[in-house]
C-alpha cells in the first residue's frame, strides 16, 4: 500500500457516504478522481485487505439480542468444538485465547429467540470442561478502526446509544436486507440492491441514512483485515473493578485509541471480572505496554489477559425481520428443468469442473468461461460435451443464458458476473457466496426419479451434505425401484379410467411392506399389493 491507500482506508472506515455515487465524494476527500478510487478498492478488496464496505447495525435496535461465550475445551478436542459452533449462523466471531478459557464466540438471534437454551445445546454437543455465558450490561466503546495511514483524529468511537423504539417498517427491512450485502464496487454501487429492495434509488439512500439518524446503524463503512494493515496482535483483557468504579474506570478505558470494544459484563462465580477491552498493536509487546498504561492510569491491578491464538470465524450477521426466520428464507425450493437449455460457467478451476459436472448430469448446455482451464474441462471439451471461450469474462458473455455460476478463485470477477447477471435477470450463483446469488445449489441424494434435496439456505454447505450422506442410509437403491413401480401403477389405473384420491394414495402406500417385497425381488406380488391396496380406496379426486 502506498500513502494514498492508507489514506483511503481511514476515510472509507470512517464513514462511506450512502450517495448515488460515493466514490466521487470519497474521492473529493483524499483529492484524487473518481476512477482511482474505484481502482484502489477493488485492488484493496482483492488483496482482502478491505473484507467488506457495508454496514455496522446495532442488533438491540433491530429486535436481537446477544451473549459472550466462554468454553474450556481439551487442546484434542478445541478444532470440532471451533467447527460445531462455527456452524450457527448466529455466531459472527469465534476465537482460541491463551488461557483455560480457550473458544471464546459471541452468539446473537432474535430477542424472542431462547439464546441461554441455545448456549445449553451447544455446550451439550461439544462437553467443554467449564463454560461461561457473559452478557453485555453496557457498552463504553464499539470502534473496529484501524488508523493506518497516520490520521487518527479521523477514526473515532463509533458508540451509539440503540434506538429500541425504531418502528422499522417493512421497506426499512427491504433495504437493511439489501445493505447487508456485499457492496458492488462500481460508480452507482446502490443502484441494483433498490432495485432489489423495490423501491426508487432516491428512496433507497433516504432510508439508508435514515437508519443511521435513528441510530439502527452505527456506521457504513469499510471492514479492514487487521493483520494485513500492521496490527498483527490483539488481546482480550478481563479487569476486576469494583462495582462503584466501573462507568469512570470504562471511560478511561474507551479513551485509548488501542482499544476497540470496551463492555461490562456479567459475573460468574470464580470469575470477578466486570469490565472486557479488546486491544489491538502491531506486537504483542505494543500490546502489553498498553495494558500497563491502562491499569497505571485506572488504578485495576486485577486482571486476565487473554491472547488471540487462532481465529476460527469472523463474519457480520444477517439480520432478518424478528419472526421471519432467516434471511435463508428468502429461497423458495424448486425443481427447475435445465435440459437443452444455455449454461454459463465462469472460472476454469476444480470449483467450475464440478459445477459443469453437476448441470451435465441434468442434460444442460454448458459453456464454459475462463483464460485457463483444468485438464478436467479440458477432457470434457475434446469429448464434445461441453464448448468453451478460453479468455476473461465479458458482459456479453451471459446473453442468452439461463443459469450463471460465477466459480472463478478473483472475487472481484465474482461481483462483476454477480451484478451482470442481476441487472439481465439471469438466476445466478457465486460459488460460495449466497449474498451475491439469487439461488443456491442443494445438497442432493437422486435414487433414479427421486431426488431429496438439503439445503441449508447458504449457511453451512458442509452441514447440508452431512445430513445428505446421512440420508443416504435411508434411502437405498430400492427406492428407485419402488418409484418406478408406483408411477408405472399410476399410469396403468389412469389408463384404465381409475381415479384415486390423493389420501387414498397415501394410505395405500405401505412402505414398510413394499419396501421388504422390492429387497426381496418380489416385483409382481409388491405391484399386486399395491394395486389391490388403491383399487379398494374408492374413486373420489384425482390420481
Amino acid at each position: 500500500m502506498d500513502v494514498i491507500d492508507k489514506g483511503l482506508l481511514n476515510v472509507l472506515q470512517a464513514g462511506f457516504p450512502i450517495a448515488r455515487e460515493p466514490f466521487a465524494l470519497t474521492a473529493n476527500e483524499i483529492a484524487i478522481n473518481e476512477v482511482d478510487v474505484i481502482g484502489r478498492v477493488r485492488r484493496l478488496k482483492r488483496g482482502s485487505i478491505i473484507r467488506y464496505i457495508g454496514p455496522v447495525f446495532d442488533a438491540r435496535s433491530l429486535g436481537y439480542s446477544s451473549t459472550l461465550v466462554a468454553m474450556s475445551v481439551p487442546v484434542d478436542r478445541l478444532e470440532s468444538a471451533a467447527r460445531i459452533v462455527n456452524e450457527h449462523p448466529g455466531v459472527s466471531h469465534n476465537y482460541q485465547r491463551d488461557h483455560q478459557y480457550n473458544l471464546w464466540f459471541t452468539l446473537t438471534l432474535p430477542a424472542d429467540k431462547d439464546i441461554q437454551g441455545k448456549v445449553l445445546a451447544l455446550s451439550e454437543e461439544i462437553e467443554p470442561e467449564a463454560m461461561m455465558e457473559l452478557p453485555a450490561l453496557k457498552r463504553f466503546k464499539v470502534s473496529a478502526l484501524f488508523d493506518v495511514g497516520g490520521s487518527e483524529s479521523s477514526l473515532g468511537n463509533m458508540l451509539s446509544e440503540p434506538n429500541l423504539d425504531a418502528a422499522l417498517d417493512s421497506t426499512d427491512w427491504a433495504v437493511i436486507i439489501e445493505l447487508q450485502r456485499d457492496l458492488p464496487i462500481v460508480r452507482r454501487p446502490f443502484d441494483g440492491a433498490a432495485r432489489a429492495a423495490g423501491v426508487s434509488v432516491d428512496d433507497f439512500l433516504e432510508r439508508g441514512r435514515s437508519l443511521k439518524e435513528r441510530g439502527v446503524m452505527r456506521r457504513f463503512g469499510a471492514a479492514v483485515a487487521h493483520t494485513k494493515v500492521g496490527f498483527a496482535a490483539n488481546v482480550m483483557v478481563c479487569w476486576n473493578v469494583p462495582r462503584d468504579s466501573v462507568g469512570e474506570a470504562g471511560r478511561r478505558m474507551a479513551a485509548f485509541s488501542e482499544v476497540s470494544h470496551c463492555y461490562e459484563r456479567a459475573t460468574r462465580d470464580g470469575w470477578p471480572y466486570n469490565l472486557y477491552t479488546m486491544i489491538h498493536g502491531r506486537t504483542e509487546r505494543e500490546c502489553r505496554d498498553v495494558i500497563s498504561k491502562i491499569a497505571s492510569r485506572t488504578g485495576i491491578e486485577k486482571y486476565e489477559t487473554l491472547f488471540t491464538v487462532k481465529e476460527f470465524k469472523k463474519e457480520r450477521i444477517r439480520f432478518a425481520p424478528p419472526g421471519s426466520g432467516s434471511t435463508a428464507n428468502r429461497y423458495y425450493p424448486i425443481s427447475v428443468d435445465i435440459g437443452g437449455k444455455r449454461c454459463v460457467v465462469i472460472g476454469g478451476g476444480d470449483v467450475a469442473l464440478r459445477k459443469v459436472r453437476t448441470l451435465l448430469e441434468h442434460s444442460a448446455l454448458v459453456q464454459v468461461i475462463g483464460p485457463e482451464l483444468c485438464p478436467g474441462i479440458e477432457a470434457l471439451i475434446v469429448d464434445g460435451k461441453i464448448t468453451a471461450t478460453r479468455r476473461s469474462y465479458r458482459r456479453d458473455d451471459l446473453r442468452g443464458a439461463f443459469v450463471v455460476i460465477a466459480a472463478t478463485d478473483d472475487a472481484v470477477t465474482n461481483e462483476r458476473v454477480a451484478r451482470d447477471a442481476h441487472r439481465l435477470g439471469k438466476l445466478v450463483n457465486v460459488v460460495d457466496v449466497p449474498d451475491r446469488s439469487n439461488f443456491i445449489v442443494p445438497s442432493c441424494l437422486r435414487r433414479g426419479d427421486l431426488s431429496i434435496a438439503v439445503s441449508t439456505g447458504g449457511a453451512s454447505p458442509a452441514l447440508a451434505r452431512r445430513i445428505r450422506e446421512r440420508l443416504e442410509g435411508d434411502f437405498g437403491e430400492e427406492y428407485e425401484t419402488l418409484l418406478s413401480l408406483v408411477g408405472r401403477v399410476r399410469a396403468e389405473l389412469k389408463q384404465g379410467g381409475i381415479i384415486v384420491s390423493g389420501d387414498g394414495w397415501h394410505d395405500a402406500l405401505d412402505l414398510d411392506v413394499l419396501l421388504d417385497l422390492v429387497r426381496k425381488d418380489r416385483l409382481e406380488q409388491a405391484e399386486r399389493h399395491l394395486i389391490d391396496k388403491l383399487t379398494g380406496c374408492g374413486r373420489n379426486g384425482r390420481c
